[in-house]
């Protein structure tokens, strides 16, 4: 059917009636018409009123029609779609590639820094696409072996029953204390053996139901207890869940005490929230593996134990330590060691000898140093730096720096490594060096002594050539944050081609770039 044509036929047959030829005129003038032209108004007006009527069943059956047509669309959109969906690729799939699918998003859903989202509503969107998805997606227990309790308690059930008998990972940060909660906490401890990873992030009501649990989780991987203070029936429940557990080997806890007897035998990643000096070196004698350790805080011993006379921890496999705030020389003075690689001490308060003692006594061969606090204690830090040829970053961030004699010291100068003057230059595999102060002030360091130190550092190789006599490695990135005083034209020109060169550098004075300014010299004003 032509609907475009009938339409036109439609408009021709009910043309719309032809006005009086000086009617528009006389309504305008006020003109007082006869009693013949009243009459042929009226007849007019009559044969109008048909004429609408007649227009508006048209219209209605004209919109019955484009109504048809919309439905008929959309019923026609809707079938196209499932056609093209029918002879999609995916569903040539076989269920092992599926499944494979299915996992990479699944595990890309639940990376640790994804944690606090939910990876069993990913299982129930794919789960709601198809039978046959479904069927998959029920059918693959490495889908459902992270259980996240957070109110979604008839899908913890689900989960459990879908997860086979592989390890499973719980996840709790639930605050209720309903009969559902504690069923599915109930339903948790059922399945004990099978924890590999245990996550309590935050339990709120639900404690009482933690501690009446009785389930052995002799298989657990990882063990985390985030926000949450010292409780005794708790920490009895930790003895009794986890005793004479061999397969522990990252343990992240909030507040470290006596109470907790947790097996530290094979941790290999240890992350503490608070702890006392006397609690976190009776732990670590535990230790035989461990290679990376966390603290937050460490406290003064409050039982008044006296630790001076300990016998000092010779820590063999540690190569991570980072520190960030406590009595940091009293836990160093009793340290040895040998692996360290990386160490990281922030909210640093300086102690002569403390770094010079530890890197002494450890021989190690540091790669990376991080220091932050509210100064330093240059005598005790270059006295290290001269015993940790091998690092590679230094990262100072201190609220005010007091002289410019770290950056002197680095400058490299050949003439010193001549055969007739034996020296080896401080930092000689120096790779990255960052130096920032909090509070911004007249740096001590002048930016022509920055230049003599960077340009000594940095040069551009030619390809092919080799390293020469008594160098040092190349800068790749300097950063220096409100540290240089001022920088004349001149000095601006030099670090300018030195980034032109390759090298990543900045130096800032109040976040402002100081290689980039224009001007004579940018002094380092002061700030009130």
């Amino acid at each position: 059917m032509n609907y475009r044509t009938a339409c036109e036929g439609l408009a021709k047959s009910h043309a719309p009636l032809a006005s009086f030829p000086s009617l528009e005129s006389q309504l305008r003038h006020g003109y007082f018409p006869s009693t013949n032209e009243v009459n042929d108004a009226r007849n007019a007006s009559l044969r109008a009123s048909e004429e609408l009527e007649r227009y508006d069943e048209e219209i209605g059956c004209l919109k019955s029609t484009l109504e048809t047509l919309q439905s008929q669309r959309d019923r026609l959109e809707q079938r196209n779609r499932e056609y093209i969906s029918y002879a999609a690729p995916i569903r040539r799939l076989p269920p092992e590639i599926l499944q494979e699918v299915f996992l990479y998003e699944y595990h890309a859903q639940s990376l640790p820094d994804r944690e606090h989202r939910r990876p069993g509503m990913f299982v129930l969107a794919i789960a709601s696409v198809c039978k046959r998805w479904r069927d998959v997606a029920t059918h693959t227990p490495a889908l459902h072996d992270r259980i996240l309790l957070r109110r979604n308690y008839p899908l913890v059930k689900w989960r459990l029953e879908h997860s086979g008998t592989l390890p499973l990972n719980i996840y709790i940060d639930d605050e209720l204390a309903s009969e559902d909660a504690l069923e599915a906490m109930r339903l948790l401890d059922t399945q004990a053996a099978r924890w590999s990873s245990f996550t309590i992030a935050h339990v709120g009501k639900l404690l009482p139901s933690i501690r009446q649990l009785s389930g052995k989780a002799t298989n657990i991987v990882r063990l985390a207890l985030y926000d949450y203070h010292p409780d005794f029936e708790f920490a009895e429940w930790c003895n009794r869940t986890f005793e004479g557990v061999k397969t522990l080997t990252s343990l992240c806890i909030q507040h470290l005490s006596a109470e907790y007897r947790i097996p530290y035998l094979n941790l290999g990643h240890l992350k503490i929230g608070v702890c006392s000096l006397s609690n976190i070196l009776l732990a670590l004698r535990s230790t035989a593996v461990l290679w990376e350790l966390s603290i937050n805080e460490i406290t003064e011993n409050e039982d008044g134990t006296d630790t001076s006379l300990w016998q000092p921890l010779v820590m063999t496999k540690l190569r991570s330590l980072q520190l960030y705030g406590g009595v940091h020389a009293q836990f160093l003075q009793h340290l040895t060691l040998p692996v360290l690689r990386t160490l990281t001490l922030r909210d640093w308060r300086p102690h002569p000898s403390v770094l010079t003692q530890l890197i002494e006594r450890s021989r190690s061969r540091l790669r990376n140093l991080t220091l932050e606090g509210r100064s330093i204690h240059e005598a005790d830090l270059l006295g290290a730096l001269r015993l940790t040829p091998t690092v590679q970053t230094l990262h100072v961030t201190v609220h005010r720096l007091p002289t410019d004699h770290l950056v002197q010291v680095l400058r490299f100068r050949p003439c010193a490594c001549d055969v007739e003057r034996p020296h080896t230059p401080l930092l000689p595999k120096l790779l990255d060096l960052q130096m920032r102060v909090m509070v911004p002030f007249e740096g001590p360091v002048e930016g022509a002594l920055l230049a003599d130190m960077i340009e000594s550092r940095f040069r551009m190789k030619t390809p092919g050539e080799g390293p020469r006599p008594g160098d040092v490695a190349n800068f790749t990135r300097v950063e220096l944050h409100d540290v240089v005083s001022s920088m004349d034209a001149a000095t601006r020109t030099r670090l300018r081609l030195v980034r032109e060169r390759g090298l990543n550098i900045q130096c800032t004075s109040h976040a402002a770039d100081m290689i980039a300014s224009e001007g004579t010299d940018t002094p380092n004003t002061p700030v009130s």
